[in-house]
């Protein structure tokens, strides 16, 4: 089992579990999906395809610093 699997069923509540899940694997599938045009496309700008997972990265790690903190609130019922 994938460790975003794990994950996610340890920090999501179960009322959302099995949803939140779902998009995942629907998101690790469609990005799996999309290496080989990336590949492609990044030999046609002449850049490294790294470069471009780089780039996501770095927009979420842009993302951790902007969205809410939600330690210690409680979860939904």
């Amino acid at each position: 089992m994938p460790l975003v699997f794990q994950y996610c069923a340890e920090i999501f509540p179960s009322t959302v579990r099995a949803f939140t899940l779902g998009i995942v694997a629907f998101i690790s599938r469609e990005l799996c999906s999309m290496i080989p045009f990336v590949i492609t496309f990044t030999e046609k700008l002449e850049i490294h395809f790294v470069s471009v997972y780089l780039f996501l990265g770095l927009l979420g790690l842009l993302a951790h610093f902007v969205l809410p903190e939600t330690k210690n609130k409680p979860l939904p019922k």
